[in-house]
């Protein structure tokens, strides 16, 4: 009897780092039986920008701005693409019974939503903290929520020091999706597992469903959550999406105040 493969898309860019996203891969602990696709995201909007005359570079290392040269940068966005692809080549045999690199064109936004809804597990990494939340690649996380993937991780450059998995669950965990998912890492890893109820998180709350109370950055609970995950050098924190949902400060505030990844699970 076949056994369905799980299909995992790798969302990468130009400015998605050679190493460490194959390492969460790997961390999530799926198996072999996977189907992994990398997708090298071309952006069609930075092209376009080259091409007009108020369009400036500005290097690290010339305090001089440029101007754009459009056939410049597609050189430079191929050498990264093939740089990617190599290096995925190379190393994605072990991890999966299928895999595939492929370069995609167009609105990055929209097409990462597309491609997304094709896969199992969507996996998006920026180089160090993810500054322009909540957006990814042109992709809005709410959008992401509402149609991507049943299991969506947002991977930090710590993932692979990470010492500890956290996962917040709601009022009843039983059956809760991203309590057996961070259990199956933590497993896989072999790291100690934290459980938070999102009720312990926020002890004067009274919200209901239809009623959330506000979760914001600045919140007793998320200080609290943000405290943890920076002493336990927590590798993921790992919650529902209907959680995600209902707090939308939560993670970006968590992406941006630590090195923590976030799994987002449906």
């Amino acid at each position: 009897m076949n056994t369905a493969l799980i299909r995992v898309l790798l969302a990468i860019d130009t400015a998605t780092p050679s190493r460490g996203l194959l390492e969460v891969v790997a961390g999530l602990g799926l198996g072999t039986q996977v189907s992994l696709q990398a997708a090298f995201f071309e952006d069609q909007g930075l092209l376009e920008s080259a091409s007009l005359s108020c369009a400036r570079e500005v290097s690290h290392r010339e305090l001089v701005p440029r101007a754009l040269d459009r056939q410049s940068l597609e050189r430079q966005i191929l050498w990264r693409r093939e740089t990617l692809k190599r290096h995925f080549l190379a190393s994605a045999r072990p991890l999966a019974r299928e895999h595939q690199f492929r370069s995609i064109r167009g609105p990055t936004g929209s097409e990462l939503l597309r491609e997304a809804r094709e896969h199992d597990v969507l996996i998006l990494g920026r180089p160090g903290p993810l500054t322009c939340l909540p957006s990814w690649m042109g992709a809005r996380l709410e959008h992401l929520l509402q149609s991507g993937p049943s299991t969506i991780v947002l991977a930090q450059d710590d993932w692979s020091t990470g010492a500890a998995l956290v996962a917040v669950t709601g009022s009843d965990n039983t059956g809760d999706k991203a309590l057996a998912t961070a259990s199956r890492i933590a497993s896989a890893a072999a790291l100690p597992l934290t459980v938070l109820n999102q009720a312990l998180l926020n002890p004067g709350a009274t919200g209901t469903p239809d009623q959330p109370v506000d979760y914001l950055a600045d919140s007793p609970g998320t200080r609290e959550l943000v405290n943890q995950l920076r002493q336990k050098a927590v590798r993921a924190l790992v919650i529902n999406a209907e959680l995600a949902a209902r707090y939308p400060e939560l993670i970006p505030t968590v992406l941006r105040k630590t090195m923590s990844s976030v799994v987002i699970c449906h």
